[in-house]
């Protein structure tokens, strides 16, 4: 059974000082990683970008899936959750985000990593998403497993 942990600090931090092994954003398919978290991991690691620029631009087919980057013996992935991008209504799609994280979840468990450091609203800032809905389904997903979910604020 996971562990979840909330915790105030710095998720970038996290995983650069090495308190994770593997940290992951929510991004859309366009591209774009201009605000939010995600601005904040391409700063750090311009190959988070990168990595989303070696998928097709705009293309639907990405919701649900993930694009990585392995930085020493770290990992970031970029979740594609949500097709566009806006704040005008909910651009996060709930169904794309599960099937990511499952996603995820077979990578951790495959090359048996244990700690996944996630920023504590993944989805709900700028893509609109409702944090008692991400919460639920990032518990659902990962109840089974035994790795530890740490949630940054």
């Amino acid at each position: 059974m996971s562990t979840y942990l909330t915790i105030k600090g710095n998720l970038i931090n996290a995983l650069n000082d090495g308190e994770i092994q593997v940290a992951a954003h929510c991004c859309n398919c366009f591209h774009t990683m201009g605000c939010g978290i995600a601005a904040k991991f391409v700063e750090a690691f311009p190959e988070v970008l990168q990595a989303d620029k070696e998928t097709p631009i705009g293309d639907s087919r990405k919701l649900g899936t993930f694009s990585k980057v392995k930085i020493g013996n770290k990992y970031i992935f970029n979740l594609y959750g949500q097709f566009k991008y806006g704040r005008t209504k909910r651009h996060l799609s709930y169904d794309a985000l599960n099937e990511a994280l499952v996603g995820l979840k077979m990578f951790m468990q495959t090359f048996k990593l244990k700690t996944l450091g996630l920023p504590a609203r993944i989805g709900c800032n700028n893509a609109g998403g409702s944090v008692n809905i991400v919460t639920a389904i990032i518990k659902d997903v990962f109840d089974d497993s035994d790795i530890e979910i740490r949630l940054y604020e």
